[in-house]
């Protein structure tokens, strides 16, 4: 099975928004506990210093492409990175308190690889996987990841890196990937972004239960489309 990840800054969280200390009601139904999360990442940077220096794939430089990222001035919650499949079904997301970095990227990587997934998509993942070996080298609890997990590059990002990567990591080249394009979460967003205009003056908790709802929603809405969705896919082809 097929999975992708990236981030969503549309779904930030103002500091001037309210800071009382309200109880999530959906807690981690598909948003990760934060303090889980931080765990997570305190555990890896105990083994990794964070590297400071930007990551570029010939001359172009992404931001997600870091180890470390610092915070915002006027943001509390910076957005999601959410990992999904093929069939645009959210399966988790991840609270960002900075910016995008490969350890949040680590996170949904792990999580997807437990929940039965072998193959993983990123849009900067010619330099992600560098850093996941790395990792895997250093803590041996996390060589699985990249041993036997396939990677492979979303198409549409593909064509901003060099041209050397768009033949090693693009999907189409890889067994395994077939057809997979690797932008579905580029229509999850274009969905989730809608909810950024009124979830960033929430409070904590109830910015949390409205975007679980919102991907629950999706979520339903597409279990209900996808059997008539693959019947007419399959009879096309036979």
């Amino acid at each position: 099975m097929a999975a992708s990840i990236d981030g969503n800054f549309r779904l930030e969280r103002l500091k001037s928004a309210s800071q009382r200390d309200d109880e999530s009601l959906l807690k981690d139904v598909i948003i990760a506990e934060d303090s889980k999360v931080n765990d997570y990442i305190s555990e890896i940077d105990e083994q990794i210093q964070p590297g400071r220096s930007k990551n570029p794939c010939g001359i172009s430089v992404f931001k997600a492409a870091r180890e470390i990222s610092s915070s915002k001035k006027y943001v509390d919650e910076t957005g999601l990175i959410m990992a999904c499949c093929r069939h645009l079904i959210i399966l988790q997301a991840v609270n960002m308190f900075v910016g995008e970095t490969y350890r949040h990227a680590h996170f949904l990587h792990n999580f997807l690889f437990n929940a039965g997934y072998r193959i993983f998509c990123y849009d900067i993942v010619c330099l992600y996987w560098k850093w996941a070996e790395k990792v895997g080298k250093v803590m041996s609890k996390y060589r699985h990841l990249t041993e036997k997990m396939t990677a492979f590059l979303s198409r549409f990002h593909a064509i901003a890196h060099v041209w050397h990567c768009y033949i090693l990591w693009v999907g189409h080249w890889i067994k395994g990937v077939g057809a997979t394009v690797g932008e579905e979460l580029e229509q999850v967003n274009a969905s989730m972004s809608l909810y950024g205009n009124r979830t960033k003056h929430m409070t904590r908790g109830n910015r949390n239960d409205t975007l679980s709802a919102g991907m629950m929603y999706l979520n339903t809405e597409r279990f209900s489309r996808m059997p008539a969705f693959l019947s007419k896919r399959l009879n096309r082809v036979t």
